[in-house]
């Protein structure tokens, strides 16, 4: 069933990203800690909420750990199979499982 009206594009748009270059253009009075944070994370071309993980973890002082939970939620599966190509996928695979499942 299709909708009646077309979704609003504020609810298509995520906000944090929106806010964020808004802080950047410095519109708006911003406190230092929030300019800060903000320009930091306008720089890196993530999602927000991992830039902020790369962010905690260097004021935290256990980046290498941030780092290794961020990468693996920013990018996709590496084991997703591509289209048309199952047989070769599943090839790959079992050259990497070597005596493991035999």
């Amino acid at each position: 069933m299709m909708l009646q009206y077309q979704l609003p594009e504020i609810l298509c748009t995520p906000l944090q990203e929106l806010c964020l270059h808004i802080k950047s253009l410095q519109l708006v009075a911003l406190t230092d800690k929030s300019y800060m944070t903000g320009h930091h994370l306008c720089t890196l071309p993530l999602d927000p909420n991992i830039g902020k993980m790369f962010l905690m973890g260097s004021i935290f002082q256990c980046l290498n750990p941030a780092l290794t939970i961020a990468v693996a939620l920013a990018h996709r599966d590496p084991f997703v199979l591509p289209i048309n190509k199952k047989e070769d996928a599943d090839a790959v695979k079992r050259s990497f499982a070597g005596d493991s499942f035999k």
